[in-house]
């Protein structure tokens, strides 16, 4: 389904109701292949993964989260089965990288069910982009995966409508369902390729940027307790933090020191294309410093150079950069044990990192400048001024 049509309530209602007839079922646990990247439901931004659930799903994606391996009221899984770095928060990036990776997960999904004496469903979690490439894309994922069963859910304008009726079978049912926003009778066309967004009245949602924004927050303070403990709140408006406690709270942490010669530093492009970065030279030290300081990173297990592809445990924040003793200081909710067994490198995708994770204050003189991008701020250039590290 499009935007905003109900797609991870359907997700959530569907393995609340496996999960609560597990006993006449015998099925005690759901897999979910999450394909979304702007609004997973279980990571952060950027990350494809694939999670077994065995409780259900009680609260919004930004509280049940997938923080490492704290510990949280509002967890349902404690880490990811498998999942992959992509460094963007859109599969247009790189369309192709992007179908690798729900390849090797669905791969992953199918190795696990062989090494299973139970039955685990499949539940994939799909984004709203249906219109042009993102149906193109969308059509791939349904061609790797082969779902028994698709629910499409449709919506009250043309930009949400789109025709599936190329991918029936016989072994398949696709199930067309309208959101709750809409009535049958209105005129709207299956085959319209219109990419415009929706017009007219609608109800008011939160912008995506704002979510994704929450949801790194939230994952960076180590899950949804300790971002309450912030006195933080969520508005329509977005994260309402005017004593900067977010930023306060990530400066007061511990970071992990790693050295450069204990990790390869891969660069993403803005076409999602990976080059390794060998700190070898003066020159090559300054690029790292540049690229790396005060940015979101992939912690990942190992390339696969040839499918441009990323293992990922989660993400970090490259704090700052000890270029005399050739040091990354790394903030992540990750265990060290976890750092020190799966880590082989740190990726630098196309996220950017949340003001709200940057900002001390108006009045510090911590931040002889700000670049704006839009409506997000640029705090990659923020974090490197060396008052954050007081």
């Amino acid at each position: 389904g499009a935007k905003n049509v109900g797609k991870s309530t359907f997700v959530k209602f569907i393995c609340n109701k496996i999960l609560s007839n597990s006993k006449a079922s015998g099925v005690s646990s759901v897999a979910i292949l999450d394909c979304d990247v702007g609004q997973p439901e279980f990571s952060p931004p950027s990350l494809l993964s694939l999670t077994v659930l065995t409780q259900p799903l009680l609260c919004p994606s930004h509280a049940h989260m997938v923080c490492g391996d704290s510990s949280t009221s509002y967890a349902t899984a404690e880490k990811h089965h498998s999942a992959f770095y992509y460094g963007s928060n859109s599969p247009k990036m790189n369309p192709i990288s992007f179908s690798h990776a729900v390849k090797e997960l669905m791969n992953d999904y199918i190795t696990m069910c062989g090494k299973s004496d139970q039955n685990i469903p499949l539940i994939i979690n799909t984004d709203g982009w249906v219109k042009g490439m993102g149906f193109e894309i969308l059509s791939s994922t349904i061609d790797i995966v082969n779902p028994g069963h698709i629910v499409q859910i449709l919506g009250s304008t043309k930009a949400k409508f789109f025709d599936l009726t190329s991918h029936a079978s016989l072994e398949r049912t696709i199930h067309v369902v309208f959101s709750h926003s809409m009535s049958r009778k209105e005129d709207v066309s299956l085959a319209t390729t219109n990419d415009s967004p929706p017009t007219g009245t609608q109800e008011k949602h939160k912008d995506s940027k704002l979510l994704r924004n929450l949801r790194l927050c939230v994952y960076f303070l180590g899950g949804y307790n300790s971002f309450i403990e912030t006195g933080a709140s969520f508005e329509q408006c977005g994260i309402v933090d005017d004593d900067c406690n977010i930023a306060m709270k990530l400066a007061r942490m511990k970071p992990y020191a790693i050295s450069f010669d204990a990790i390869s530093c891969v660069v993403m492009d803005e076409d999602g294309n990976s080059s390794i970065c060998l700190p070898t030279t003066e020159e090559d030290v300054d690029y790292i410093y540049d690229v790396f300081n005060g940015s979101i990173v992939g912690l990942c297990s190992n390339m696969d150079k040839c499918k441009n592809l990323h293992r990922s445990i989660g993400l970090g924040i490259v704090r700052s950069i000890d270029r005399s003793r050739r040091l990354f200081y790394i903030l992540t909710p990750l265990s060290l044990p976890s750092l020190q067994s799966q880590v082989t490198s740190i990726v630098r995708g196309q996220n950017q990192l949340p003001f709200e994770c940057g900002f001390l204050g108006e009045r510090t003189d911590s931040f002889p400048y700000q670049s704006c991008d839009g409506t997000s701020f640029r705090c990659s250039e923020v974090m490197k001024c060396h008052g954050f590290l007081n």
